[in-house]
């Protein structure tokens, strides 16, 4: 109900007197109402016009770089990294005390500076006086003791522990499950920590300490999250955090406002899960990808193409891409005659200048370029059919007779394995008389089944260097002690060549050591190298500082990166 000065009665007021208006002098005030609109319609996109060239200033839509992944990460816990996913996402979330630039130097990260005694066994960083962990909290030395002692424990589940800081005191205490704390690890004040090494030490500690697995984790982050705390608490120091991880669709990440060397100049990554490499060339082609590898088969048509050659990088990779020969699974691969056999049926030269265009290096040994110790003079076992015939026939399988249907894995991380896979194979059947069955699956699975290693009888994959070590590649995968000793190698003077390395302290001495265990590893073939990699990019011209070298997937952490508008 309304009263005499509600909005309802003079509302009903003004509609008498428009109308009583309208009535005196309709065409007059018509004509003054008309100027009235226009100039009130002029006023009012001037002001719109003015509000939205504020509005773009002030609030511009976030810059976002896309980049896909080729497979569902398996984990974001950086402890665990030791594949394409996880070691894809995982550095943009945390950061180590040290890190590695373009010409492979250990260069500062976390660690702002560091000392090491004469006897090369105790190291002193000083760190930052600006980390801070993505929940806010300052991080210091503690927290690097406690990372540090986290990856050592059976807890972390670490394939890389061992590896990268084995040689640091109480790491067999720790390891065994029988001490909580390294006690090589101590913290001096909260931004100086010290690292004691036993005797000798193994090999190079700042170059593994560039390994993401010994960054900086959180340990509320840890005992919060339970087993699962990677992905349920993702908080690092470095200069990404997680948005989301939307399974099987996305990784999306935000830039980290106090990130201790300074905000990212993107605001956004996304990272969509993108498995098929012609699916990610055409959503580069789209505009929805700002870099994609290209795919090989695909590699002469865009370097012809006068539009996408322009955006095609290339650089050198230090990865070798390599056939696996699992005796635990296949018995006939336990007599090392049928192995050679294997790696004399297989013409590197014609599977790279055929199916690659003559893009890849064939391989000798299991050490890519650009990896401390490769050998340029290494030859390895060479393209000779004939004698891989003698060799099975020797080992009781004359023509491939008595020899159970293999089954070959296919890693579906890049095109080029599934690329490589079906010549190599037909080789093997008109050579050898092996029947060859090819598996493909998707990328969780097959790493998961890869890292059970009584699973897959042979498999086709590749192992990319994050660091110059030759332990990434030699101690890592065939060491016997070793978690991700995949092709089941069991040769202990191989083993000794590896401890032999790790204990020299003249680089001279070591790289000779790990020279003979690649000669090792070339002439017993348990794992047969196929050929050496590089790196074809495309990139969006608008993209500025993106930082490559020839490790991992060719970038350094996006730190650098900047959108032009």
């Amino acid at each position: 109900m309304s009263g005499p000065g509600s909005g309802a009665d003079r509302h009903e007021r003004g509609q008498r007197e428009v109308r009583k208006f309208g009535q005196i002098d309709a065409v007059k005030g018509g004509r003054r109402m008309h100027r009235r609109i226009a100039a009130g319609i002029a006023v009012i996109a001037i002001a719109v016009t003015l509000l939205g060239g504020l509005a773009t200033t002030s609030a511009q839509a976030p810059t976002v770089f896309r980049y896909a992944l080729l497979g569902e990460p398996p984990h974001i816990d950086p402890h665990r990294s030791a594949d394409f996913g996880s070691g894809t996402v995982t550095p943009q979330v945390y950061t180590p005390l040290v890190t590695l630039d373009e010409r492979m130097r250990v260069v500062p990260l976390a660690a702002q500076s560091w000392t090491v005694s004469r006897d090369g066994l105790v190291y002193t960083f000083r760190l930052r006086d600006n980390i801070y962990f993505h929940n806010g909290r300052k991080a210091d030395a503690n927290d690097v003791k406690y990372s540090l002692s986290r990856l050592a424990s059976p807890e972390s589940r670490s394939p890389n522990a061992r590896l990268l800081v084995s040689d640091v005191m109480g790491y067999d205490e720790v390891n065994k499950g029988q001490a909580r704390e390294l006690s090589g690890v101590r913290v001096i004040d909260p931004l100086t920590v010290e690292i004691r090494l036993t005797s000798p030490p193994r090999g190079d500690l700042l170059v593994r300490l560039t390994h993401v697995s010994t960054a900086f984790v959180a340990r509320e982050a840890v005992e919060r999250g339970g087993a699962n705390w990677a992905e349920t608490h993702p908080i690092g120091t470095g200069p990404w955090k997680v948005k989301e991880w939307i399974h099987r669709s996305r990784v999306e990440y935000e830039a980290f406002d106090r990130y201790f060397e300074g905000r990212p100049k993107v605001d956004r990554i996304v990272m969509p899960i993108v498995p098929e490499p012609a699916t990610q060339l055409a959503m580069y082609q789209n505009g929805e990808l700002d870099t994609v590898l290209v795919p090989l088969g695909d590699y002469p048509r865009i370097r012809n193409d006068p539009r996408l050659s322009k955006d095609m990088k290339e650089w050198e990779r230090s990865q070798t891409q390599f056939l696996v020969l699992n005796p635990r699974v296949y018995a006939p691969f336990r007599d090392i005659r049928v192995r050679q056999a294997f790696a004399h049926a297989i013409d590197k030269v014609r599977v790279i200048n055929q199916v690659f265009h003559g893009l890849y290096i064939p391989a000798a040994g299991m050490l890519p370029p650009g990896v401390l110790a490769h050998d340029l003079k290494l030859k390895g076992l060479d393209y000779n059919p004939g004698r891989a015939r003698e060799l099975m026939a020797e080992a009781g399988y004359p023509g491939g007779r008595g020899l159970p249907t293999l089954l070959m894995a296919v890693n579906p991380v890049t095109a080029d394995y599934r690329m490589m896979t079906e010549p190599i194979a037909a080789m093997l059947k008109d050579s050898l008389g092996v029947n060859i069955q090819v598996q493909l699956q998707e990328f969780a699975s097959f790493t998961a089944a890869m890292n059970r290693r009584d699973v897959l009888p042979s498999f086709m994959t590749g192992w990319s260097a994050v660091n110059p070590d030759p332990n990434y590649f030699l101690e890592l995968w065939l060491h016997t002690q070793s978690a991700l000793n995949r092709p089941n190698y069991n040769n202990p003077a191989f083993d000794r060549l590896i401890d032999q390395a790790n204990a020299a302290t003249d680089r001279v001495r070591r790289i000779a050591f790990y020279q003979q265990a690649d000669r090792m590893v070339a002439m017993e073939a348990p794992l047969i190298p196929v050929m050496y990699t590089k790196f074809v990019y495309l990139l969006n011209p608008r993209v500025k500082g993106l930082r490559t070298f020839s490790l991992t997937l060719g970038f350094m952490p996006f730190r650098w990166i900047e959108i032009t508008r």
